[in-house]
């Protein structure tokens, strides 16, 4: 588990490595604040995943398959819920949020884009990784990490010199999108357990409802500099959350929650 976690930790400097040799050292720069500006979502990913696995392993040691269906399925849709604000905008006001690091780097808003997408894959398969991971499969995880690596650094060699900047933001999505379709294959296989339930609904509406009147109104009062942009992102987000609100929690968001926030007390103690 720690030589995987150790291939994780450079395969980021390998990726911005590449970009300065097969494209150009000023690429790496706009890359990296792109990177950056997503990361923001893996955090709140990376915070439930850390707070979920020893919940996960105390399940998997009990053998309760209808608990860890539960909470895989009830984590997973809260990841996505969390993160699916953000990626939104990302999508709807990318200029005004790469601009905040200077207008040079406004080169990169195609990028920002596709790794929002990027985000988006991270958080919406779920904890599947956590899943291997607490189950005891250490060397499936060696295995994903190193296929993860060398479809990224693959990809990236084929992409960059035709595409640059895009090439390399595409490399990352594509390489995102593989590794986790077969984390979710895994633990359908090992366990027979899919992230996905009709409830998973909820935040793709919540989200789609917010996104089209925040486009809607940008058609009259576009979003062009920070101002507009501290004004719109906190209205985006309130009608995200009203109408999740609306549409209401369930017994297991309720459940789930509670051992969270009594998991995150708990870590706070010490």
């Amino acid at each position: 588990m720690y030589l995987a976690d150790i291939i994780i930790k450079f395969s980021g400097n390998i990726k911005a490595l590449l970009l300065g040799t097969l494209h150009n050292v000023a690429s790496v720069g706009v890359f990296s604040v792109a990177s950056q500006i997503t990361m923001i979502s893996d955090m709140f990913h990376s915070s439930i995943v850390t707070v979920s696995q020893p919940i996960i392993a105390e399940i998997s040691s009990r053998g309760d398959r209808d608990q860890l269906k539960n909470f895989y399925q009830t984590v997973s849709r809260w990841s996505l819920t969390l993160n699916f604000p953000l990626f939104l905008a990302l999508l709807l006001f990318p200029g005004p949020i790469i601009s905040i690091f200077g207008e040079s780097f406004t080169t990169g808003i195609v990028v920002l884009k596709i790794l929002a997408w990027n985000g988006l894959v991270n958080t919406g398969t779920g904890i599947c990784g956590v899943l291997i991971d607490m189950s005891g499969n250490t060397r499936l995880k060696l295995v994903n990490t190193i296929t993860s690596v060398t479809v990224s650094i693959s990809l990236s060699l084929l992409m960059i010199p035709a595409w640059g900047l895009i090439g390399a933001a595409i490399a990352s999505l594509s390489s995102a999108i593989i590794i986790n379709l077969l984390r979710l294959i895994e633990v359908f296989i090992l366990f027979r357990l899919l992230p996905y339930n009709s409830t998973f609904l909820k935040p793709l509406i919540a989200g789609g409802i917010a996104f089209s009147l925040m486009w809607v109104a940008s058609w009259f009062y576009p979003v062009v500099d920070l101002i507009h942009l501290i004004v719109n992102m906190p209205l985006l987000f309130i009608v995200y959350i009203c109408v999740l609100l609306l549409l209401g929690l369930s017994e297991e968001d309720r459940l789930v929650m509670s051992r969270l926030r009594r998991r995150v007390e708990n870590m706070l103690s010490r």
